[in-house]
């Protein structure tokens, strides 16, 4: 017979502590699908926030692509040098005009803020130039006149250099120029000159030690015909003088006329030996539009057929000046030995413009004509005030 089922007696306190179990496992439960429901939103937004940090790398990677694509890598200055009698003054008046009106961008006319009135027409660079001649010309301070001018000196050089240091944090290619740039070759404050003048350019500045340096070029307008060059430089000066002194052009010759403005291979001689890059160009060859041609075979503008796109007409210079030479009061045979006494100077220098650091001849229908580079200087003439006494030696005979 079996025996009757035992029957538990009813005791609250154990039911109390099931019910205390229960709620222990379902809030166990509960805390473990909210743990993963949290690690689920932590691990999306973890995703998200690594998909915005791609897509913003990515964009930027796209910003600094198109800025390099813009900008140039190695920014540029470039030093133009010429003559009235050279075309410079026109080409001078072609670039400011174009880089100021159409906006030439990466390439600029570094012309300070400041009022016109400081600076000539045809001599935009000017101030600069006689505040570096000051500067390197050591005068004493003793002097109210020369502090004076000290001060004035100081305030165009930090003017031009800020205004230098403006245009090329913007990552613009500079262009200035300068009729006077070749006091480089005085013979006792040459070189002061040129290094006062280095220490204008905008990685040179202590003030951006860090800032990238970039490649200086100079472009020398240079007349393959020197007697021609000389004659058109004493006309210009005739028809700027408003009294007739020195009209004579042997006269001018023997007591005015500066062998330093004509010549382009002792400039590009000292400008080379600090490493500068030169490019000559001789204007007697170019016939066409000169600014045109400059732009377009040196400084890579955007051109087609020879000409800046976009520019047809907006420019009129030529290379050289139609200029009569009637009234010289020098005979042919003397013209003709100051030619072969240049020439041969010139001829001189060639020979030892070869090896590294080139030197570019641009004429009008060859693009790099020829290529040298100075690397000797014991083979070279350094002074060229042999040439200079020989030609007062010839029109005073």
């Amino acid at each position: 017979m079996e025996s009757p089922p035992t029957l538990r007696r009813y005791n609250p306190n154990s039911i109390a502590h099931h019910r205390r179990n229960s709620a222990t496992k379902m809030m166990m439960i509960f805390a473990s699908l909210l743990g993963c429901f949290i690690m689920s939103i932590h691990t999306r937004y973890l995703h998200t926030l690594v998909s915005l940090a791609n897509e913003s790398s990515n964009h930027d990677t796209r910003k600094r692509d198109y800025r390099e694509e813009v900008s140039p890598k190695i920014q540029d200055f470039v030093i133009l040098y010429g003559t009235s009698a050279s075309g410079y003054d026109q080409v001078q008046s072609d670039f400011s005009t174009w880089t100021q009106e159409f906006n030439f961008y990466p390439w600029t006319w570094a012309l300070p803020d400041m009022s016109p009135e400081y600076y000539t027409k045809t001599e935009h660079f000017k101030p600069l130039m006689d505040s570096i001649i000051h500067t390197s010309s050591l005068v004493p301070v003793s002097e109210p006149i020369n502090v004076r001018e000290r001060i004035r000196s100081n305030f165009f050089l930090l003017k031009y250099r800020d205004g230098f240091i403006g245009q090329w944090m913007q990552h613009k290619n500079i262009v200035i120029g300068s009729e006077t740039f070749s006091y480089i070759l005085d013979r006792k404050n040459g070189d002061r000159f040129l290094n006062t003048f280095l220490k204008t350019l905008p990685w040179n500045d202590p003030r951006f030690s860090l800032m990238k340096a970039g490649k200086l070029s100079a472009i020398i307008l240079h007349r393959s015909s020197p007697i021609d060059h000389i004659k058109d430089l004493w006309i210009g000066n005739t028809e700027n003088q408003t009294e007739s002194i020195n009209s004579e052009f042997s006269s001018w010759m023997m007591n005015e006329f500066n062998f330093d403005v004509l010549d382009s291979y002792g400039l590009a001689y000292k400008l080379v030996d600090k490493g500068v890059s030169v490019a000559f160009v001789d204007v007697d060859e170019v016939k066409d539009d000169l600014s045109h041609f400059i732009s377009c075979n040196i400084l890579n503008f955007p051109c087609r057929n020879g000409r800046i796109v976009g520019l047809n007409g907006n420019s009129q210079s030529t290379a050289t000046r139609s200029l009569s030479h009637d009234n010289i009061d020098v005979s042919s045979k003397k013209l003709g030995q100051l030619e072969d006494a240049i020439n041969q100077y010139e001829r001189d220098y060639r020979a030892c413009f070869q090896g590294k650091m080139k030197i570019k001849f641009y004429s009008a229908d060859i693009r790099a004509k020829e290529e040298f580079s100075a690397t000797d200087k014991k083979s070279c003439p350094i002074s060229n005030q042999v040439i200079k006494e020989k030609i007062i030696d010839i029109i005073s005979k």
